[in-house]
């Protein structure tokens, strides 16, 4: 794989919940193989990326966070043929993932949160999730936001998820939890 220049994403939380085992992490590291981490079905997996990081830092101890940083970052990057403005912090970076800071060490930080540590997420320069009065410093429309209580912080989501999940509720005639919805 690494001679052919192939990428390798590993779902961890899904990889064991269906086969009880996952890839030979040692050896792709080895062998300088493409590897990332990814997120595979809610059905079979985790909720999000950061359920599968930690889940991840659990079966392979060994390897260093900076390296797992990588992994979702600059290697995903690579893997998803981006363009250089994704997987790195550049100041010119339309792209932005501000988390509360519950460690000094900031890659032990993101192994260590969860979706209500996402303070703000800007893509293309426009904020799409987070704390709501973070939408203060940026130019923007109201009503493209959703805007909802989640761990005693309002928070905002751009779109309107609450109205696909109430036609989901009205054709199943019960409310339908989704555990990836922080609502």
């Amino acid at each position: 794989c690494a001679e052919k220049g192939v990428s390798i994403c590993i779902c961890p939380e899904s990889n064991m919940f269906l086969i009880g085992k996952t890839i030979d992490v040692e050896a792709c590291r080895k062998h300088g193989v493409n590897l990332v981490i990814g997120t595979d079905s809610t059905m079979s997996g985790s909720t999000n990326i950061l359920t599968e990081i930690r889940r991840f830092k659990e079966l392979f101890p060994q390897v260093p966070d900076a390296e797992i940083f990588d992994m979702i970052t600059g290697k995903a990057r690579r893997a998803m043929m981006l363009d250089s403005s994704y997987g790195t912090l550049a100041e010119e970076s339309p792209h932005l993932l501000l988390m509360a800071p519950h460690r000094a060490d900031p890659y032990q930080n993101l192994l260590y949160s969860d979706m209500h540590d996402i303070e703000l997420l800007v893509y293309n320069g426009t904020p799409i999730y987070g704390n709501a009065a973070f939408l203060n410093h940026f130019e923007h429309n109201t009503a493209d936001y959703f805007f909802f209580n989640h761990h005693n912080q309002q928070r905002f989501v751009i779109g309107h998820p609450e109205a696909i999940t109430a036609e989901i509720d009205a054709a199943l005639g019960y409310h339908k939890e989704l555990p990836y919805l922080p609502y």
